[in-house]
């Protein structure tokens, strides 16, 4: 009798066609240590990101600073890897809103059909045809100040896990948070 191969899913020969690409393998490697180190160094590192030494200067790298120091003495390598960091952040969070918001329209569409289908895709093609960098940067330039209602809210929200949330000190949590929500909540229409 003649059995049947088991099958094997989709996932599987991802993997295995993965696994095979060596160029594919040695930047998975290389990312996942990338990113591991923007993850852990900047909090182990003898040089924090931000602390200058304006008597240091500009300095060549070398096996103290092994990319060198700024014109204000501060270590490049800190200050790059935190910037990944960021850079992480902004990519895993905003994805995850845009996920969330993508599927929910597209479900809410899809179920309804008919004319309010119609409208919710026609609603995604015109703000499909804005440009999404220009559009973070004008809603940034515009509402991430202290000046704006979000601000406040963001004041009242944070005041529920900090004693003085008044501090300008969180004006930059709150500009990179602002980030956040403008980039997942425009990125959902693709």
């Amino acid at each position: 009798s003649r059995t049947t191969p088991r099958a094997r899913g989709l996932w599987f020969d991802a993997w295995v066609r993965l696994r095979r690409n060596r160029a594919a393998v040695i930047s998975l490697w290389f990312l996942t240590i990338l990113s591991l180190a923007c993850l852990v160094q900047p909090t182990i590192s003898a040089f924090p990101y931000d602390k200058a030494n304006l008597a240091l200067g500009a300095t060549a790298p070398s096996w103290e600073h092994w990319m060198g120091t700024d014109d204000h003495g501060r270590d490049l390598m800190s200050r790059v890897l935190f910037g990944g960091r960021v850079s992480l952040a902004v990519a895993v969070i905003a994805s995850a809103l845009s996920f969330i918001i993508g599927v929910s329209w597209g479900g809410l569409a899809g179920y309804f059909g008919g004319r309010i289908d119609a409208l919710m895709m026609g609603l995604v093609d015109v703000l499909y045809t804005f440009p999404l960098l220009i559009i973070v940067i004008l809603l940034t330039a515009f509402f991430a100040n202290p000046d704006t209602i979000l601000y406040e809210y963001f004041v009242r929200v944070l005041g529920v896990f900090v004693k003085n949330p008044k501090d300008p000190s969180y004006l930059p949590v709150f500009k990179i948070t602002f980030v956040f929500m403008v980039l997942g909540s425009m990125s959902w229409l693709t």
